[in-house]
């Protein structure tokens, strides 16, 4: 029946006119050429993918090489759409398309270079650069834009040449519209005429160049037309024309060397698709690689067959699936999934109300391994944690890692009553354990915070927040514990919630105010330094302490404008001070990290007018060791101004002794624990150790806490001399100063 078919319709080729049918030839060949660039630019972008998703620098290297390699086959095939334009598109159009794909293949290149000579870390930023993504879209629209017009431009032609009913039929019969491949075989066959011969080579060399298989089937279920590249892409030798499709269907498992339950499975599945005579899509893994077989089905019984390598695509998909709900760090489920799995659990065990807890877990002391030994060794460290999580847990409970040093574990309710304050108690001791890693031994901690559901909660936001709730006072109160969700907590979230609001007013509004507390010289008792300290007196909470309000200025950032506050305010009012008598002022590692710090105390100290030499800025070990090398740079200008630099809270750190020597501290504040507990022999030998320490760095050594004479003279024995405490006097307000000046120095007043 195609056969006569074909006769028919050869029959009736001579008199159609020619000219027409060279303008449905090249409607077909742009609508081919423009198939097979949008095809060869998403196989480019799964590409790109592969180098943003690669797990070492060596593969990211070696996918953007194969990278380059694709940007030049778009490059190619740009030309060819181009050249087979014509005049189907305004000059305006064709100008538009090529700049959009030039700009496309320049991004892309890009990305490839960067990856190849400089770094992956590049390549990725490159890669997901915004205007490099809508670039490729508004492409793409535009070329399948290009592809659909051709389509129908052709399919009108091809009613056109159908001026009579059996041509018509004929016609419709080998040719619908619905598919371009069938549309190429169609022209094929009208170039079998004697004044379209070259035409019909140019269409078969086109058809045997096509990126995908492509096999036509006839009413029978015999195949009639095979292309070179479905036999390249499985394998086959044999000439499969004249075979049933499920033959060859066999030949390719064969081919393949598909064990016999999947090559079973693939066979059953693509025989069903055979028969189903739907427009229809069957995916399938033969081997190590994974294919797609277009079935589209004609008006006359027959199948039009078309097969596509999707190994690459696939697998990039699948690694991008991965990525979008699995941490890749750890393996351990990320924030996305997690918030899947607490609305499912929510759901599950709403109607028959068991509760389920949920854990916010954190590592204590885990910023000081990262400070010290290296993100890379801190990324170890993390993956060991992970392990200890899973293996503490049963299967049903469920554990991901939100980012950092953050997890948060599900435990699933169950007949045996878990209770969520013995796992606590596992997961803290078991992360506690000291860890081995390259030689190096790690000793961190964990807190938990809990919660139930959903009882204390009904959405998956709300359960975290009471969670992260419980977990913020574990760590207030001591570390290596945990704590239980309270309504307490929630009073107290809601309160820090208004005071940040209302803290950001409080500059404005003068609630601020600056209180100062000596620090003496022990033995004669005169007055060397006053430090800044600052007080805010809310207009109906009263007077807020320091330790409430400080934490929440520094959590919302509003402590760099509140420490610049009191940096204008305590040099403007150490000016009216004797000329000896120092300001100290607390300084915030954000005010550091914001780096303008050096600039904003010239700036001050030229306002003022008070001069360097008798401002001190007082620091954290945190400031010092956030980026060891930039703060040294910033320390060593400050004190070349004459401004003096004074480590506080010395002792309470990580690793104090490792920068003492490299920064040009003038003053070293011993912390209250150790005055507090001075009568311990342990206590008492580490301020001896202090000692000996200042006097080798030639710092003066402060004595903080000093509440009592008998704490004052085993400090003093011990050679600290210069002391801050309740002893001498607790903070106070500006106007109480001059009094104590006077006291100190009564030969001298205040300005």
């Amino acid at each position: 029946m195609m056969a006569l078919g074909l006769f028919a319709f050869v029959t009736r080729l001579s008199e159609l006119n020619r000219g027409q049918i060279e303008g449905l030839v090249e409607a077909y060949e742009v609508a081919l050429a423009s198939s097979n660039l949008v095809q060869t630019v998403e196989q480019a972008v799964a590409q790109v993918g592969a180098v943003i998703m690669a797990p070492d620098t060596t593969t990211a290297r070696s996918k953007s090489a194969s990278l380059e390699d694709k940007i030049a086959q778009v490059d190619s095939q740009r030309r060819i759409l181009l050249s087979k334009i014509g005049d189907h598109l305004p000059e305006a159009e064709k100008i538009k398309i090529s700049l959009m794909i030039d700009e496309f293949i320049s991004y892309q290149t890009d990305t490839a270079q960067l990856c190849l000579k400089f770094s992956p870390q590049a390549a990725i930023i490159q890669a997901n650069d915004k205007s490099t993504t809508v670039n490729r879209e508004h492409m793409l629209a535009e070329v399948k834009q290009l592809h659909s017009g051709m389509v129908r431009s052709a399919e009108e032609m091809r009613k056109e040449l159908a001026t009579s009913q059996s041509t018509r039929s004929t016609l419709l019969q080998i040719v619908p519209a619905s598919s371009l491949m069938i549309g190429a075989l169609m022209v094929a066959a009208l170039m079998r005429g004697r004044q379209a011969k070259t035409n019909k080579q140019r269409f078969d060399s086109a058809l045997d160049t096509m990126s995908q298989g492509f096999c036509l089937v006839d009413d029978t279920g015999r195949l009639l037309v095979v292309n070179s590249r479905l036999q390249v892409l499985f394998g086959l030798t044999e000439d499969l024309v004249g075979q049933s499709v499920q033959e060859m269907a066999r030949r390719i498992v064969i081919a393949r060397q598909i064990d016999d339950p999947e090559a079973l499975k693939f066979l059953m599945n693509f025989n069903l698709h055979v028969q189903n005579m739907k427009a229809a899509v069957l995916t399938a893994e033969l081997g190590q690689r994974i294919f797609d077989f277009r079935f589209d089905p004609l008006a006359d019984g027959g199948l039009v067959l078309l097969a596509e390598e999707v190994t690459y695509a696939r697998t990039a998909a699948r690694k991008m699936e991965r990525m979008a709900l699995f941490d890749a760090l750890t393996g351990l489920p990320n924030r996305a999934q997690l918030f899947r799995k607490l609305e499912a659990t929510l759901q599950t065990f709403r109607l028959d109300a068991r509760p389920f807890a949920v854990l916010c877990v954190d590592l204590d002391a885990f910023k000081d391994v990262n400070d010290t030994l290296g993100h890379l060794m801190g990324d170890k460290l993390l993956i060991e944690v992970s392990r200890r999580l899973k293996a503490c847990l049963r299967p049903e409970d469920f554990v991901a890692r939100l980012g950092g040093d953050e997890f948060v574990v599900v435990i699933a309710p169950s007949p045996t009553a878990v209770v969520p304050s013995a796992i606590c108690e596992r997961l803290i001791a078991e992360i506690g354990r000291p860890y081995d890693i390259e030689g190096q031994r790690l000793n961190i901690g964990a807190s938990a915070g809990v919660a139930l559901a959903p009882a204390q909660a009904r959405s998956a936001e709300e359960i975290l927040a009471n969670a992260d709730l419980a977990l913020y006072h574990a760590k207030e109160q001591g570390r290596g514990c945990y704590r239980h969700f309270t309504a307490e907590m929630q009073a107290k979230a809601e309160r820090r919630r208004r005071l940040g609001a209302d803290l950001r007013n409080a500059t404005a509004n003068r609630e601020l105010d600056l209180y100062y507390q000596p620090i003496v010289d022990g033995r004669t008792g005169q007055i060397e330094t006053f430090e800044a300290l600052v007080r805010w007196r809310h207009p109906t909470e009263g007077l807020v302490s320091p330790a409430e309000f400080i934490p929440i200025a520094e959590e919302s950032g509003m402590i760099v404008d509140i420490g610049q506050w009191v940096l204008e305010r305590a040099c403007h009012d150490a000016t009216t001070w004797p000329d000896q008598i120092r300001v100290a002022v607390n300084v915030s590692p954000l005010q550091f990290r914001r780096g303008d710090i050096l600039q904003r105390v010239k700036q001050v100290l030229a306002v003022s007018g008070l001069p360097a030499r008798r401002l001190e800025i007082e620091v954290t070990e945190s400031v010092v060791i956030q980026d060891p090398n930039v703060t040294l740079q910033i320390f060593e200008e400050l004190a070349a101004l004459g401004v003096r630099l004074a480590l506080d809270d010395f002792g309470t750190g990580y690793s104090s002794l490792s920068y003492l020597s490299r920064f040009p501290f003038h003053k070293i504040k011993i912390d209250r624990a150790f005055v507090k507990s001075i009568d311990d022999s342990k206590s008492l030998a580490v301020v001896g150790a202090m000692t000996q320490l200042a006097k080798s760095l030639d710092a003066k050594l402060v004595a903080e806490g000093v509440e009592t004479r008998e704490q004052l003279e085993v400090l003093i024995h011990r050679g600290v001399t210069s002391i801050q405490g309740f002893l001498y006097s607790q903070p106070r307000p500006l106007d109480e100063v001059a009094d104590m000046i006077e006291a100190s120095f009564p030969a001298q007043r205040c300005a």
